[in-house]
């Protein structure tokens, strides 16, 4: 192997708490690459049609590729892969933080689970080793209070957490995992697969160092391509305002979701929730994903916009604002907090809830089906309300 890989891959069974090493080659990796071709391969070897999603036979696989063995930009990111438990087909999904290169440093390029638990369960992965630990008194946290404590927990600050909340616990199908409170692994419901696994989190530090073939030539490369990334008008837009910025451009040309897409315009709207008023109201400072020179995720200062976990993107921003006509943007800080906290996709639930609010408007659903709740669009606390009960599975939440 010339450099990028360990050419390891662990194959962890949480029913016999067992660890299998496997070993590839190059040309395994010049074949698949890493990351969701890893996924592809390890899950489709094993995952067969009639495997359902939350059966123990599911494979659930955390991938590197052969960029987090180098510091450099997009070096920070990851896939997740398993059998979707939203669609029952593939589901894959990549996320930012910082799991990927610690991965990688600990000596693995994949992490293959299979089994289910018999308590709730998490895992240290450190420098090659991996420990099976009791999560009993995790479950039930959501995603930033299990990513604090499971750091406490092993005693090291420094240590990445993907976590699931309560959403993946009581397997919502659009469940998500949650990497250092500010990248997450969404859409397809990986969260929900770590639920019925019973496992809480991975926690992963590693301090290797991954082998890299010609080091010289990398730094040249990169350079090169790192100064026109960094001369890029795009670098300064997204560094500065993060991916709010997109909103107001993206309503002016039609490509804004608004009120399920019978809507064409909402220009006043859209001022309200994106840039420039999302920076000066919110005074986001950037959360860099590892080795990120953008730094596009954003970590809320104002003491008005209370958050424990990252700001609302662009695409939140779209579905559960615009999509629902939603201008409230402290109603929209919160809703995104608490999906990020409970292990919600913002994407998934802006769909559903347009859906129901559709429903809602044209007299398909009244109080009776909705708990008593007002689901009009533009309803704020109604958006709230719904996420809490989403993640409970509660009443009209069990969606």
């Amino acid at each position: 192997m010339k450099g990028g890989y360990w050419g390891r891959i662990a194959w962890v069974n949480l029913t016999s708490e067992s660890v299998r090493i496997d070993e590839f080659d190059e040309e395994f990796a010049k074949k698949y690459l890493g990351g969701v071709g890893f996924g592809i391969k390890l899950v489709s070897d094993i995952v067969t049609k009639n495997v359902d999603p939350f059966s123990p036979r599911n494979v659930l696989v955390f991938a590197t590729g052969p960029y987090q063995a180098a510091a450099i930009a997009s070096a920070g990111r990851w896939s997740a892969c398993a059998r979707s438990p939203l669609t029952g087909y593939w589901g894959e999904s990549n996320a930012g933080g910082h799991g990927g290169p610690e991965l990688k440093k600990a000596g693995f390029d994949a992490i293959a689970i299979v089994g289910r638990a018999e308590k709730p369960t998490y895992l240290w992965i450190h420098d090659e080793k991996i420990e099976f630990r009791d999560a009993s008194k995790y479950w039930g946290m959501d995603t930033a209070e299990a990513t604090d404590a499971l750091k406490e927990d092993v005693g090291d600050k420094n240590a990445s957490v993907a976590a699931i909340g309560p959403a993946g616990e009581n397997l919502v199908r659009y469940a998500v995992i949650a990497n250092d409170k500010h990248g997450f692994f969404g859409r397809t419901g990986l969260g929900a697969v770590m639920g019925s696994k019973n496992l809480k989190a991975l926690v992963i530090r590693g301090t290797g160092k991954p082998p890299i073939a010609d080091p010289d030539k990398l730094k040249e490369v990169y350079q090169e391509v790192l100064n026109k990334v960094m001369k890029a008008p795009f670098t300064k837009v997204n560094s500065e305002d993060g991916q709010a910025a997109a909103v107001v451009p993206r309503e002016e040309n039609g490509l804004l979701p608004m009120k399920n897409w019978a809507q064409d315009r909402w220009p006043e709207g859209a001022k309200k929730i994106g840039t420039p008023r999302f920076t000066e109201e919110l005074k986001p400072a950037r959360w860099p994903c590892a080795y990120c020179v953008m730094g596009c995720h954003r970590r809320i200062t104002n003491p008005e916009y209370e958050s424990k976990t990252a700001g609302p993107e662009y695409e939140t921003l779209a579905m559960i604002g615009s999509n629902l006509l939603i201008d409230d943007l402290k109603a929209l800080v919160r809703a995104n907090d608490l999906c990020n906290r409970y292990g919600i996709d913002t994407i998934e639930v802006g769909g559903v809830l347009g859906w129901a609010f559709e429903a809602y408007g044209a007299g398909v659903m009244g109080k009776e089906e909705t708990d008593g709740i007002e689901l009009k669009w533009g309803g704020g606390e109604a958006l709230i309300t719904m996420i809490e009960k989403i993640s409970k599975r509660e009443g009209l939440g069990d969606l």
